[in-house]
């Protein structure tokens, strides 16, 4: 009988996941979602009973349309904002366990002091 074993993470470790990883992927996930949006756009507008490409769609209907398809093209863009503010703001470690502040030096150049 096999007894498994837990995934431990070492002492002053974190066991978040890496939060850059998460914001780089949201970055390349843009386009991707950025095209899905346009076909959501397409299928709102023929559920609605119109084609996108004639101009006979109420106002109503083309903000709807609209609305959907900005609100999925921000999806990845939102989680990569969120990921990548929560990754400058978390402490790095150091060699010893010891934790540094965030790196204010690209803070001044993107002028937040």
């Amino acid at each position: 009988m096999t007894v498994p074993t837990l995934h431990r993470h070492p002492a002053g470790s974190s066991s978040q996941p890496n939060l850059v990883s998460r914001a780089w992927t949201g970055v390349a996930l843009i386009p991707v979602f950025f095209f899905l949006g346009f076909a959501v756009g397409e299928v709102l507008y023929a559920v609605l009973g119109y084609k996108p490409e004639n101009d006979d769609a109420p106002l109503w209907a083309d903000l709807v349309a609209s609305l959907a398809v900005l609100a999925v093209t921000l999806v990845p863009c939102i989680g990569a904002v969120m990921y990548g503010r929560r990754a400058g703001r978390a402490p790095r470690p150091l060699r010893g366990g010891l934790h540094r502040q965030p790196d204010v030096r690209w803070m001044r150049v993107a002028g937040q002091n």
